[in-house]
């Protein structure tokens, strides 16, 4: 029992590279060297191409990239939760979901976002984001490793043989 929470302990402060990741390079400004009026919160027009001038599409693959790292930071803590609580290897998958979701996001944002500045050199903000996607994978994978791995001592061949030997 021990072990399990120090796997989700080391899984929290894994989930937590991602998450700092993806805040900093939401919030930071340098998403294109050509555009440096460019962030979470402002959007200069001219340096962007026309389809991307509007604002909806600015707002779809910023959301999807926000919505992106908010999953992932979710799906940390209720993995924590649920892996320090739950006994039910069944239960703890499923903020799996989360942390596959968070990430395919991130990616389909970026995707979205290198649409619309194909032209433009990519900035450190972008590389910031890539990176929180692929630790988010990672995240997910280490998780779904610890979630399926405690608690096998209910399934021993010794507890099987033994009922078999009482049932006859």
């Amino acid at each position: 029992m021990q072990k399990l929470r120090l796997s989700v302990l080391l899984g929290a402060v894994l989930g937590l590279i991602p998450i700092a990741l993806g805040v900093v390079a939401l919030v930071t400004r340098k998403w294109s060297y050509y555009s440096p009026d460019y962030n979470l919160f402002t959007l200069n027009t001219g340096t962007l191409h026309p389809q991307c001038n509007k604002l909806q599409m600015k707002q779809l693959f910023q959301g999807l990239e926000i919505g992106g790292v908010a999953a992932i930071a979710v799906g940390v803590i209720v993995s924590v939760l649920l892996n320090i609580i739950v006994k039910n290897r069944w239960i703890r998958r499923v903020p799996l979901i989360l942390l596959i979701l968070g990430p395919t996001a991130i990616f389909i944002g970026l995707i979205l976002f290198l649409e619309c500045t194909i032209n433009h050199g990519l900035g450190y903000s972008i590389i910031l984001m890539i990176i929180s996607s692929i630790t988010g994978y990672i995240v997910a994978i280490y998780f779904a490793i610890i979630s399926s791995g405690g608690h096998h001592h209910y399934h021993s061949s010794t507890t099987i043989t033994t009922r078999e030997t009482v049932r006859f």
